[in-house]
């Protein structure tokens, strides 16, 4: 079962760290979709960028030291591969954030073309939304290469299902937590009583359930993060969860905010 379960998980997640569901599109529209790279949505989000990393930097206190890469359409293999469901994933073997630009649109039956509509119903917020949550990923990367610690997050066959899942917990809560600041948006839902005790159900509901990685991530490394800043972000990144800790997330969360009182890493000056 674990055997099959890395396999699952490294199939998914490997070198690439994605964005969530997107509203219901059918699948063969979705597919369309995902072989579209959208122009207009490509030109709002250059002419955009740095607004949307300056106002990250005000709010959040993080210095960003370079700009990522942007493409528009994910790499072929996920184009091909049945993920083509997602608005964004983060490289971080590249330092390159892919938008999914043509499942920012819609189709358009009346006129049989496809049309960028970011200006209305919801597809400007679907765009600012990821390219924050995906510019968080980028942060915590350039981070980690900062201190050493090389590209993050990196999910290799050596890791157990429970250590892959317990990097993607931090790794989403972070960026899900620097989206959410930057859009002012930080009320946190999620409760403990919701988190598993079986740990085997975090691999089940589609992409290792949605819910638990991204809402129950940010509940994770919200408290932490809130008193420690991108301190306690990296203190996350090192000691993320393990696999035993996930039968109680809530006392390694506890433990987390102990010892990081004890332990204080040197950060650079420039993030």
């Amino acid at each position: 079962m674990k055997k099959y379960l890395k396999r699952l998980l490294l199939g998914v997640l490997a070198g690439a760290s994605l964005y969530g569901a997107v509203r219901y599109t059918p699948p063969a529209t979705r597919y369309l979709l995902c072989q579209y790279k959208d122009d207009e949505i490509q030109e709002y989000v250059e002419q955009n960028l740095e607004s949307i990393i300056k106002n990250q930097q005000d709010k959040l206190g993080i210095h960003y030291p370079n700009h990522p890469k942007i493409e528009y359409r994910l790499p072929s293999e996920w184009r091909l591969s049945g993920a083509d469901g997602i608005l964004g994933l983060y490289k971080p073997e590249e330092n390159t954030i892919y938008l999914n630009s043509g499942l920012l649109t819609h189709l358009v039956p009346d006129f049989g073309d496809i049309v960028a509509l970011i200006f209305t119903n919801g597809r400007m917020d679907d765009a600012i939304s990821t390219v924050n949550h995906e510019l968080g990923h980028f942060y915590c990367d350039s981070l980690a290469e900062a201190i050493g610690f090389g590209d993050w997050p990196q999910f290799d066959s050596e890791m157990s299902p429970g250590e892959i899942m317990g990097t993607r917990l931090v790794a989403e809560g972070i960026a899900e937590y620097i989206k959410k600041n930057a859009l002012g948006e930080t009320d946190d839902t999620f409760q403990d009583s919701e988190w598993p005790k079986d740990p085997d159900y975090f691999y089940g509901g589609g992409l290792g359930n949605i819910y638990l990685i991204y809402s129950g991530g940010y509940h994770l490394v919200k408290p932490i993060i809130d008193q420690y800043g991108k301190e306690g972000m990296l203190y996350l990144m090192i000691f993320h969860p393990q696999e035993k800790d996930l039968t109680d997330l809530p006392k390694y969360q506890e433990k987390i905010m102990e010892q990081i009182k004890l332990e204080h890493f040197p950060l650079p000056e420039n993030l």
